[in-house]
């Protein structure tokens, strides 16, 4: 029964009913969650997650080879360079996502 409610049992005696009734203002979201009390719903609800989104900044990455030239004439070009890469997130809730570090090296001779 109804929180409030009361009805007489068959001993002559009242019991009052202890669910309570909810609305849709009780039910929370956070992120991916989204928390249900216990109780009674007159009607349907319904909550909406908000859709988020994840970019990805660009990875292109400049580098300035450093270049030598040994006493024999023989000459090293040499380049190495990093970018970390880490996505940006809206609000609302993204099933997944990424950040790293992407790196390039080598040398010429």
């Amino acid at each position: 029964m109804l929180y409030g409610t009361t009805a007489l049992k068959n001993d002559g005696t009242n019991i009052t009913g202890s669910i309570v009734s909810k609305t849709s203002s009780d039910v929370g979201v956070s992120g991916a969650t989204v928390s249900i009390p216990a109780g009674y719903y007159g009607s349907s609800i319904s909550k909406s997650v908000a859709d988020g989104s994840a970019t990805t900044p660009a990875t292109s990455i400049t580098a300035n080879p450093s270049i030598s030239v040994d006493s024999s004439g023989k000459i090293t070009a040499t380049v190495s360079a990093s970018k970390s890469v880490t996505p940006s997130v809206s609000a609302g809730y993204v099933s997944s996502g990424t950040a790293g570090t992407v790196s390039v090296s080598g040398s010429n001779t």
